[in-house]
């Protein structure tokens, strides 16, 4: 049976995965690729001793979390990694997890890109708003698909 959301042993290293990743695109606009490969393969392991299901939808959650967010790295809207991010991020909730996870993220980019740019205004009138860590509105995402709505029951899916 596939579990819809990581259990604690999971959750574990994704929250140090993403809180990492978090701060790094806070403080230097990047998100180191060791970082992401070495939560990415934590992810798979773990998958990998739960059995062939749910290996198989962490596997599909990596390929869906790269393909959510590639058009917006396509069009430069995003760092590849964001991109990567997502995907690590993808290989820990498997599929159901990662579209939620991409929808909260998409919310608290909304309420993060607001912040930035009422802080550009107020900070110097006339000004523009610095370029948005939106790794740290994934990490919000994945947070808030984990902790607040692990079965989908907000979100509707």
């Amino acid at each position: 049976m596939l579990i819809p959301y990581p259990s604690p042993i999971q959750a574990f290293p994704l929250v140090v995965f993403v809180v990492l990743a978090g701060m790094s695109d806070w403080r230097e606009r990047r998100i180191p690729n060791r970082w992401v490969a070495a939560a990415t393969l934590c992810a798979i392991v773990l998958a990998a001793f739960r059995g062939g299901a749910q290996l198989a939808d962490s596997a599909a959650g990596l390929a869906l979390g790269i393909v959510v967010l590639f058009p917006a790295f396509a069009c430069h809207w995003l760092g590849a990694g964001d991109v990567k991010l997502m995907g690590g991020i993808g290989a820990f909730v498997g599929v159901s997890g990662v579209l939620r996870a991409a929808f909260y993220a998409s919310l608290a980019g909304t309420l993060l890109a607001l912040v930035f740019v009422v802080h550009a205004r107020l900070a110097r009138p006339g000004g523009r708003a610095r370029s948005l860590p939106y790794g740290i509105a994934i990490a919000l995402g994945a947070l808030a698909t984990v902790w607040l709505d692990p079965r989908g029951e907000w979100a509707g899916f």
